[in-house]
């Protein structure tokens, strides 16, 4: 293990994260907060021991997939333990396990809360939860490496093990232009719904908060009925932004490149607004006699839908008190997520296409065993390794999913609010159901369940591997 590359890039990560909290400073500066004061002893500290990792390590070298899966890993739990800072220091949180459930869900886009009441909180740091959604969202190693000059081969294993999907699919040769490529589409993207919603009526401040959360599918509002109390025009506008923030962000620029030909080929694509509309044309038939009209139902179900397959978390209306059809349906779309490439969570659709496909192909071998059958997506065969690895996920995913529902039952929790509370953390989505529903939050939760649902959050961010081979002897044998 190369520990002094590995040391070095983190210590290099803990001065961006610093140099990040200056943002929400201004922010309390110009509203005259005295969180400005926490604020800068968070970066304060951030930065001092970053730059003491930093200056007592060696500069890049070649890192391995194993060491990269170490400081993707490291990192996200490095800018989760510091970016917990502010929360601790400006008294928002009683306890540093609070702060770090709620950082956790700032950087990997969960959008899980522990505070109770948004309203009352200062507004830079309510832009601080929106801005860790913002940075964790396209991923802070992603960003990191598009930033840093000369990181050589260090980059595609960096990448591997942070961008999320079944294949970590570059746009060009080199990483570094991937990554700004990507991440100009996110800013793009994040700009044109700021400007749209301010258009609309909503304060500056909250069109950034309200994009950034979008965007990055995260789910932090600055209002504690979230979306709800906005007009129908902007709720209709997140729910379009949601959608298309579940897209394969590289789709974008194929799309810039040959046209659209190639948005709506992707297989992958088709499926992923399938299961939208199907989905939303069942739950608003379901909860239409709950509505005042048809408009308000299918309102309603697109943006729940939206938000939810997106593992986003926004809400509109209380959708724990719809009919068990549209609760059950939810549930199914928390486990399918986004698409690969996507800043969504969940399993991603792409595995249950290709989960599909190898279905097919062992039926057709029942019947023909000697026939060779090969499983491809867009043209494109799909090789064994990559099949064996998303058999190997969807068997963790329901492992993981059921052993953690299992000890919030332990911990005196009802099946339908266990149940929810780990698949809303483990795909990254936010509110679950019943205790941590949409009206409800995490607050309550006990400290060894917020311990747990913080790590499956990581978990379901960083799609299980990259952080589960570390608990493997080899890892650290080899």
């Amino acid at each position: 293990m190369n520990w002094n590359a590995i040391g070095n890039l983190l210590g290099r990560l803990l001065i961006f994260l610093a140099i990040t909290m200056f943002l929400p400073m201004v922010v309390a500066i110009h509203f005259r907060e005295e969180a400005f004061h926490s604020f800068f002893l968070s970066a304060l500290i951030t930065l001092i021991l970053g730059l003491s990792i930093f200056k007592t390590t060696k500069k890049i070298s070649t890192l391995t997939f194993k060491d990269g899966c170490a400081l993707v890993t490291l990192s996200w739990i490095s800018a989760t333990i510091f970016g917990a800072l502010p929360f601790l220091f400006s008294g928002v949180t009683s306890s540093y396990v609070d702060a770090v459930f709620e950082t956790m869900s700032g950087f990997t886009t969960t959008g899980a809360s522990i505070i109770r009441d948004v309203e009352v909180l200062p507004q830079s740091i309510l832009f601080w939860r929106s801005l860790t959604h913002w940075l964790g969202g396209m991923g802070i190693i992603v960003l990191f490496i598009t930033i840093l000059p000369n990181v050589g081969t260090v980059a595609m294993n960096l990448f591997k093990a942070e961008v999320p999907g079944p294949v970590s699919e570059k746009v060009k040769p080199r990483i570094q232009e991937t990554g700004r490529i990507l991440w100009s589409i996110y800013v793009f993207i994040t700009l044109l719904e700021i400007v749209l919603l301010v258009i609309c009526g909503m304060p500056f401040l909250e069109a950034v908060n309200n994009s950034f959360a979008t965007v990055a599918t995260g789910g932090f509002s600055f209002r504690n009925n979230s979306i709800a109390g906005y007009s129908p025009t902007i709720q209709y506008i997140i729910a379009f932004f949601m959608i298309i923030s579940g897209v394969n962000f590289s789709l974008y620029y194929f799309v810039l490149k040959n046209g659209l030909k190639s948005f709506f080929k992707d297989s992958e694509l088709r499926l992923y607004l399938g299961i939208i509309g199907l989905t939303t044309l069942i739950i608003a038939v379901n909860i239409r006699p709950l509505m005042d009209s048809l408009e308000e139902a299918f309102r309603h179900a697109i943006f729940q839908v939206g938000s939810i397959i997106t593992t986003t978390g926004f809400t509109t209306t209380n959708y724990d008190s719809w009919p068990v059809l549209a609760k059950f349906l939810l549930l199914l779309l928390m486990f399918i997520g986004g698409c690969a490439g996507s800043t969504a969570g969940g399993m991603k659709v792409s595995r249950l296409l290709i989960l599909f496909k190898n279905t097919i192909v062992g039926l057709k071998q029942i019947l023909h065993p000697n026939a060779v059958y090969s499983i491809r997506i867009n043209g494109k065969i799909i090789p064994r390794q990559v099949v064996n690895s998303t058999l190997q996920f969807f068997f963790l995913y329901i492992l993981i999913f059921v052993l953690a529902t299992t000890y919030m039952c332990f911990l005196g929790y009802e099946l339908t609010d266990a149940m929810g509370s780990v698949a809303a953390t483990l795909g990254n989505v936010g509110p679950g159901f019943g205790a941590v529903g949409p009206i409800a939050n995490y607050a309550g939760v006990p400290y060894s369940g917020k311990l747990l649902l913080t790590f499956m959050m990581l978990l379901g961010r960083l799609e299980l591997f990259t952080v589960l081979i570390m608990f493997l002897p080899d890892f650290w044998n080899l």
